[in-house]
């Protein structure tokens, strides 16, 4: 459509309905005889479906419905995802995958040996030794021998 005193200028149908799309989508304004209906937005940012006007975030940690996969813990961000590890254990270089983290490199906490295990670690004691309660320190087992 046109506007004006003497229809002399094409209607900006973006302007009209106060820039209909989504935030940062582009808005392309049909030339005339388009009226106020006459604009169509672009595609929404990546990260989020819709068409254009109404853009809503894809769960990417959905793996029903987007087959991401994060060995550990997904976390969905708007437009977005990363992916995290539990307690013991690091992410990898691939950014899905998680490596345990070995807790007895380079130092430890345990007075005599350090055993690791996926996600964890635990203390041991040499021969004629025995953990202490702190599961961390040993104490003889005959304080007096020797």
């Amino acid at each position: 459509g046109y506007t004006g005193t003497q229809c002399e200028s094409d209607i900006d149908a973006c302007e009209e309905n106060s820039q209909p799309c989504y935030e940062g989508v582009h808005c392309l304004d049909f030339p005339a005889p388009a009226n106020v209906s006459g604009y169509e937005c672009g595609p929404c940012p990546t990260g989020l479906t819709g068409d254009g006007e109404t853009c809503d975030d894809i769960d990417e940690c959905d793996t029903a419905t987007n087959g991401v996969t994060c060995e550990h813990i997904c976390v969905n961000y708007p437009g977005s995802f990363e992916c995290d590890c539990n307690t013991g254990y690091k992410l990898s270089e691939n950014d899905q995958d998680c490596d345990d983290v070995n807790e007895c490199e380079p130092a430890h906490d345990c007075s005599h040996v350090c055993n690791n295990v996926a996600g964890s670690y635990f203390c041991s004691c040499n021969d004629n030794f025995e953990l202490s309660s702190d599961n961390k320190t040993c104490t003889p087992t005959d304080p007096c021998s020797g």
